[in-house]
């Protein structure tokens, strides 16, 4: 059984996520400007 709680943490960890890729983006441009 799926609670509201639950969602909203696999919600939390997608955005998490997708805020680690864009990091890793950004430093590969960073690193691309080297």
């Amino acid at each position: 059984m799926v609670s509201g709680a639950d969602i909203l943490q696999a919600g939390s960890w997608k955005l998490e996520a997708g805020s680690w890729k864009l990091e890793a983006g950004s430093w590969k441009l960073e690193a691309g400007s080297w």
